[in-house]
């Protein structure tokens, strides 16, 4: 009587391990398969970005001559995103596309033919909410893989997870320029960017209107001074001194370039940017030495290699092309930075 009990008991204890091991292995399925699912919605949104690419380029083609390594680049990088096996590979890939887009629709700006091209406003909008659907999409996918990595880490689960083979999934980072763009100083230099934009664009229509202009540009806002909060020690003060002293040289797009005699475009690498300055022996410079930057936007664009010879810089580019895959070409006049399409073009007439 006795055995028969305790045996019953422990075929009810049994069948409710089981059960238990089955909602548990079917509730992680569930999770992961919404991870899944998310990451192929970023994955349409990316894929479809890629295919506004083709019509992008024939719109602008007419207004700049892009060099065959940026279109190569640019094929490259779609191919890549379209052929993606995994969400992860398709969002490198379409992070890095995205940012040479960017490049081609700065073409815009200096065409107003090119504005107006409705074509080209309607290519321009269709990135835009893209764009807005990617963002929205990455959230999504962050969030649920959160909770797929919180289910599968709680005990016992972690148990039963080690055991069925799920492993924890790792998360999409935003690009170093939209977690800039989404603190208060990015909001900020955003804001003043657009009323800057605005008030330039005001200015030239008055100049071609009526010859002149009352419109004044706002020099660009002075650094914030460093001042040391109250109860701060002298130690720490020494502290920020010493770590300053690390930091690359300080330099304004004023100052930026130094010119050839001949007044010549000044060609340099773009290899990255960041929301502050870098120590010298920051391991995202890979060990370059002399390496540059100039300010902009209020972000710190750092370049690599400095000369009137494109043909040097473009050598130059491809020796460091396995350390910066997403370095491109810009130019400098006058300390300022101009279209580099344009200097390229005046480049090769100088030659001939």
């Amino acid at each position: 009587m006795n055995a028969s009990f305790i045996g019953g008991i422990i075929a009810v204890v049994v069948i409710l391990l089981i059960i238990a091991v089955i909602k548990t292995y079917n509730h992680m399925v569930v999770l992961r398969n919404r991870v899944d699912n998310q990451g192929a919605q970023i994955e349409v949104q990316l894929k479809r970005r890629a295919d506004l690419i083709p019509n992008l380029l024939e719109t602008t083609k007419g207004y700049a001559h892009y060099e065959q390594e940026t279109l190569s680049k640019i094929t490259e990088l779609r191919s890549r995103v379209l052929n993606a096996s995994s969400a992860a590979e398709s969002f490198e890939a379409g992070n890095a596309l995205g940012r040479e887009i960017s490049h081609i629709l700065a073409v815009g700006e200096q065409y107003p033919e090119l504005k107006a091209n409705q074509n080209f406003l309607q290519l321009q909008s269709e990135l835009k909410e893209t764009e807005n659907k990617i963002v929205m999409a990455r959230q999504f996918y962050n969030d649920t893989v959160t909770k797929y990595n919180t289910a599968i880490m709680m005990f016992p689960r972690s148990i039963f997870a080690g055991l069925f083979g799920f492993r924890q999934k790792d998360l999409l980072a935003a690009s170093e320029e939209e977690r800039y763009l989404n603190t208060d100083a990015g909001t900020t230099t955003l804001a003043n960017g657009i009323f800057r934009a605005f008030l330039t664009y005001k200015r030239e229509q008055e100049i071609r209107l009526n010859g002149s202009s009352q419109t004044i540009l706002p020099e660009d806002l002075p650094e914030e001074k460093d001042t040391t909060p109250a109860g701060t020690t002298p130690n720490a003060t020494e502290k920020t001194v010493r770590q300053d002293s690390n930091s690359t040289p300080r330099r304004t797009e004023k100052n930026a370039v130094a010119q050839t005699e001949d007044n010549a475009p000044v060609f340099k690498i773009q290899i990255l940017t960041s929301s502050r300055p870098l120590a010298k022996n920051d391991k995202r410079l890979k060990g370059l030495k002399n390496v540059d930057y100039y300010k902009e936007g209020g972000l710190y664009k750092y370049t690599y290699g400095a000369s009137s010879d494109y043909n040097k810089v473009l050598r130059t580019k491809r020796s460091i092309t396995a350390q910066f895959k997403d370095a491109f070409i810009i130019a400098f006049k006058n300390g300022k930075k101009v279209n580099v399409n344009a200097a390229i073009n005046e480049f090769k007439n100088k030659k001939k």
